[in-house]
């Protein structure tokens, strides 16, 4: 390496570690105003992610011949309807429900704690090690805790999901009228960045948000409907509630795992057999489900791997809640898919020489006919 190269690289390294500080600070006061206008953030954020996956029927009738305004109205309409079917018919049947399993949550707690508290005692008849008997002190003491602050935590998270009636029908009107102009706004927003920009925007949020969120959908239908059907096979009590609790979830990575997983903790706690089997049967069809289907459905859409949406998903639900929860894996995805495409050229590649063959065969070709 020549000595300016190495200067070159000296400078983009002191320059990167002098934007660094720069970032954090606009990314914390970006927090904060975030933080100030939430509620406003939370409609217009959720009205945006309702428009774009809208998006697509509208253009599908709009390219039947229908003009974009009752293409939008007739898809506004149609969701507004299955919504409120939705509403009308599951909420009072599993209203019940809700309000038996958070009566039945202490009772199923203390029982877990009582089945602990013999393997404990079973642990100390068998002189087993002190410490595998003061493990099972510990989640004898503590796991009932857990349980319980991670179902109240749950509760609140929901509930501030659902907001008033004014948030929601701001969001409502927010969402039709991103119908109706959002793609003048989306295109006069692309066409002002300068160079093939305002493109490889366009398809990374594509691929990560349109994309990504219809397939989430579809898996959580399926996932839903499967759980549910199997949790009514082996008579789980609560099963509808349960199974359609773990669809709505899936919606979020590893979300129908967990979920799963604590409804088979809660229903071993009074059938120790039947939580097994709930376990067992739901890890066989969430894993054949993830192996055969999701990656024909979904691909590699974020390319992330593991690791990093777990921590995508932390820090999206500590800065907006439900909603950050929801949108951190495809945000991360699509800031991704833009650092993939604006990636530094390696050094030496752009006076790499052009490959000749084509233009050589051309010559040779004409010459070979020339008279």
């Amino acid at each position: 390496m020549t000595p300016p190269d190495s200067l070159n690289r000296i400078l983009r390294w002191l320059l990167l570690a002098l934007l660094f500080p720069l970032i954090c600070l606009n990314g914390w006061l970006s927090f904060k105003v975030v933080q100030f206008f939430q509620p406003l953030v939370t409609s217009l954020m959720l009205a945006a992610l309702l428009a774009f996956l809208l998006n697509t029927p509208v253009y599908f009738l709009q390219k039947q011949g229908l003009q974009r305004p009752w293409a939008a109205a007739i898809v506004a309409a149609i969701a507004g309807v299955t919504l409120g079917s939705l509403g009308l018919t599951l909420v009072p049947a599993l209203s019940d429900d809700v309000r038996e399993v958070v009566q039945l949550v202490p009772q199923w707690l203390d029982s877990a704690s009582q089945q602990l508290a013999s393997v404990e005692n079973l642990a100390q008849h068998n002189r087993l090690p002190a410490g595998l008997s003061q493990v099972v002190a510990g989640l004898s003491d503590r796991l009932p805790q857990e349980i319980e602050s991670f179902a109240d935590e749950a509760l609140a998270l929901g509930l501030g999901a659902i907001g008033n009636i004014s948030e929601a029908l701001l969001t409502a009107v927010l969402t039709f009228y991103l119908l109706l102009d959002g793609d003048k706004i989306a295109n006069g927003f692309f066409d002002r960045l300068p160079g093939k920009t305002g493109e490889t925007v366009r398809q990374a949020l594509q691929k990560n948000f349109q994309n990504y969120f219809l397939g989430q959908l579809a898996l959580s239908a399926l996932v839903g409907t499967l759980i549910t059907i199997t949790f009514l096979l082996l008579k789980v009590p609560y099963a509808m509630l349960f199974g359609l609790t773990v669809g709505v979830v899936s919606i979020i990575p590893f979300g129908d795992s967990v979920t799963f997983t604590l409804i088979s903790l809660l229903l071993a706690a009074q059938n120790p057999w039947l939580g097994a089997r709930v376990f067992v049967i739901s890890l066989v069809i969430d894993q054949l489900i993830d192996q055969l289907i999701t990656p024909r459905l979904l691909g590699r859409f974020t390319g992330l791997r593991p690791l990093w949406v777990l921590i995508a998903l932390i820090v999206g639900t500590k800065i907006g809640g439900l909603l950050g929860l929801i949108l951190a894996v495809p945000l991360s995805g699509f800031a991704k898919s833009l650092l993939d495409e604006w990636r530094i050229i390696p050094e030496g590649s752009e006076t790499a020489e052009p490959d000749l063959t084509e233009e050589v065969a051309s010559a040779e070709l004409a010459q070979w006919r020339s008279p």
